[in-house]
């Protein structure tokens, strides 16, 4: 190829571009050269090596041609390879430059233009990362055609794509030569963030590899001690495993190099084993939110013991559950039978503590020589706060059994009626010798007066029925505002005592509103307790209980075959 031959004068850019041929020597004028934007891998040129090699095209002109292409439309060249000779042909201030024209597709010139600089410049790691993005996008994501494409080996290919998870300016330092390859593989695990953050520090303090290798191994978190499901982990960028067999330098095997990804997906497990284990244990806190003034251990006997009574009502209480530990290797761990009201556990404490002293019989001495005399005063269990779902339940039983009882009693229908009546019109005057009625009649709470009108004959009350409804038209008022409906539902039931039970089954619904420990207080008020170990040998029914997620107990209780009829739960009958 005959590289002196004779410029062209003038360059008639229409008929060379109609009559191009592969492989044709041309000396093109340099106005009609373009790098088109983003082929070009180099991103760094040395501006001293630049003006030498300047230099020596002003006296040598330039002694290898540079590869170029045709544009789509024919217009310009685009420069395959030999930018640095077209950026020192410009400061040398030459107008021509000699170039072979290659008629290939993109991914073809890419090649070349890959192959051309490897052999004649030190490619960077970082900029062999961008041709290695630009293969494998110019092959549609095949890694197979962009190492033939490239002559690389599928390593190198997957190694140099890994650096692309580096931030800009790390792969600008390792262009430019501040850094290493060795600090950009380390820092490629990284979030991007970081990277940026970090690498001033590195190139002002000199920081080696090794160094850094040994910092991010302090920093990283092991993979396999995570509470979350690390499955995704397995292709994350952050993921040391992703460098280990391709890098030259790596922290290791399955460490993670993104802190607060780790935390977020540990505290998002947290909070989703937090909800799962309330529906067992009812409430349940996490120890950051419990200080421990804050919570303490419910027992049963001992110094610190609440009482046997005590102890299974409590279990029903809505400020007992569970602490979830949230501490690094620990986290999700469950510390069960804690109450989160320490000042109410030691007034129950006190109050055990006091009724076994009451319980204590006297010596012989103390009795005066007579037969000690024990006393047996039991104190009554303290009812337990109960839980907002509970409270509507129970509220629903009352009204659905009263409803029930009020068709077979006409005395009840008829101070119900006056009831209804009285809220509208207003008490009316009465005869002298019910002076405690019409007291009655001003309190706001209309089951204290439902209670003194049961008490009265049919004939006074429709007498008060005729005087009330006469008031009703007379005037325009009400004598109640809000009233205690449930209030009237329980005065109903106090006047048909013991028919509650009639509307109350022990059923899935209500157990499923009970926490594990709700439950166990059920079982043992009930007598459910004592019946199961009758039938099955003694503390059978510890075994029945031990292990059971609270979906499974409710199922083994109501199979169980046990005779529920005629019980109604304390919490429901308060």
């Amino acid at each position: 190829m005959n590289t002196a031959e004779t410029l062209p004068a003038p360059f008639d850019l229409a008929a060379v571009m109609a009559n191009l041929q592969n492989e044709q020597f041309l000396h093109v004028p340099v106005a009609l050269l373009q790098v088109k934007e983003g082929f070009n891998h180099r991103r760094y040129f040395d501006e001293a090596a630049l003006n030498d090699l300047a230099e020596d095209i002003r006296r040598n002109r330039i002694a290898q041609p540079l590869v170029i292409r045709p544009n789509e439309d024919k217009t310009v060249f685009y420069i395959i390879a030999g930018e640095r000779r077209y950026r020192a042909a410009q400061i040398a201030g030459l107008t021509n430059v000699p170039c072979i024209v290659r008629l290939v597709s993109e991914a073809e010139a890419y090649a070349i233009s890959v192959s051309e600089n490897a052999q004649r410049e030190d490619v960077s790691a970082a900029e062999q990362a961008v041709i290695a993005h630009r293969a494998v996008g110019l092959s549609d994501g095949d890694r197979e055609e962009a190492c033939r494409l490239l002559g690389w080996s599928r390593k190198k290919l997957n190694a140099r794509l890994l650096l692309l998870h580096c931030d800009k300016s790390v792969l600008s330092a390792v262009a430019e030569r501040k850094i290493s390859i060795g600090h950009a593989e380390l820092l490629a695990g990284l979030p991007k963030e970081l990277q940026a953050q970090t690498l001033p520090s590195l190139i002002d303090k000199g920081v080696t590899v090794a160094q850094l290798k040994e910092h991010l191994g302090r920093y990283a978190y092991r993979i396999d001690s995570a509470a979350f499901d690390t499955a995704d982990c397995a292709k994350c960028q952050h993921n040391s495993a992703q460098g280990n067999d391709l890098f030259g330098e790596s922290i290791g095997d399955g460490r993670c190099l993104n802190q607060s990804c780790f935390n977020e997906k540990t505290a998002q497990w947290i909070e989703a084993k937090k909800a799962e284990a309330a529906d067992e244990y009812g409430v349940v806190y996490l120890e950051t939110e419990k200080p421990a003034d804050q919570r303490v251990y419910l027992v049963r006997d001992g110094l610190k013991g609440v009482g046997r009574e005590q102890y299974a009502t409590c279990q029903s209480c809505a400020r007992y559950g569970a602490l979830m530990l949230t501490e690094k290797g620990r986290e999700g761990k469950l510390e069960t039978g804690v109450c989160f009201d320490p000042a109410c556990n030691q007034e129950k404490v006190n109050a055990h503590q006091a009724s076994l002293t009451e319980e204590k019989p006297r010596t012989a001495k103390e009795a005066g020589g007579k037969a000690p005399k024990a006393t047996t005063r039991k104190k009554k269990a303290s009812a337990p706060a109960v839980s907002g779902k509970l409270t509507a339940y129970a509220t629903s039983l009352h009204h659905r059994a009263a409803a029930g009882e009020v068709p077979s009693d006409p005395h009840l229908v008829k101070v119900l009626g006056l009831l209804a009546l009285i809220k509208e019109a207003g008490m009316p005057d009465l005869d002298p010798e019910y002076d405690e009625l019409k007291l009655k009649s001003r309190v706001s709470d209309r089951a204290k007066l439902m209670a003194v009108l049961l008490a009265q004959d049919d004939m006074f009350l429709d007498e008060l029925q005729t005087r009330a409804a006469a008031l009703l038209v007379s005037k325009n008022h009400s004598a109640y505002g809000e009233s205690d409906y449930l209030g009237l539902a329980k005065q109903t039931l106090r006047h048909h005592d013991g028919s509650l039970p009639k509307y109350f089954s022990m059923n899935k619904d209500y157990l499923a509103m009970l926490t594990i420990g709700g439950i166990k207080a059920v079982l043992g008020e009930s007598g459910f307790d004592q019946w199961y170990d009758k039938e099955n040998g003694k503390d059978s029914i510890a075994k029945f209980i031990k292990g059971k997620k609270k979906a499974d107990l409710i199922q083994a209780v109501l199979d169980a075959g046990f005779d529920w009829k005629g019980f109604v739960p304390k919490l429901l009958c308060a």
